[in-house]
């Protein structure tokens, strides 16, 4: 079973003149090298990018968890459903409840490598929808 500590932390009050009140920021550390193992099994070779694979290596994760680090896959993310790559890319799920009662709900992402996204398409763009 794997276990997470969960931290909430707040981040520092915006400048004067800004209304929006402070953010609050919730952060899993999974603090036990048993389950650090555990978790970088699960995501090993699932990587889209080197960004994570690059920092898995500087920090010596291999040599401290024992494990062999799997280069990133080559699959097409356009047909993959799986958010796992996407994550990968900077990505974040956000909820929240507005004063108008009104819900909102999002995953965002912001991707540097936008080869990434692009390469596996034909002619290497986006396909164009057809409005009828």
């Amino acid at each position: 079973m794997l276990i997470m500590k969960m931290i909430t932390t707040r981040r520092p009050p915006r400048p004067a003149g800004r209304t929006k009140k402070e953010l609050t920021v919730v952060k899993w550390n999974i603090m036990k090298e048993s389950e650090q193992r555990i978790f970088t099994n699960y995501i090993n070779g699932k990587l889209l990018t080197y960004k994570r694979y690059d920092q898995y290596y500087k920090y010596n994760f291999d040599k401290k968890l024992n494990i062999l680090l799997m280069k990133p896959m080559e699959f097409n993310v356009l047909l993959n459903p799986w958010l796992m790559g996407f994550t990968d890319a900077d990505g974040y799920f956000y909820s929240g409840l507005s004063n108008k009662l009104t819900i909102v709900m999002k995953y965002e992402l912001s991707q540097k490598e936008s080869y990434i996204l692009v390469r596996p398409a034909p002619r290497g763009d986006w396909p164009q929808r057809r409005y009828y």
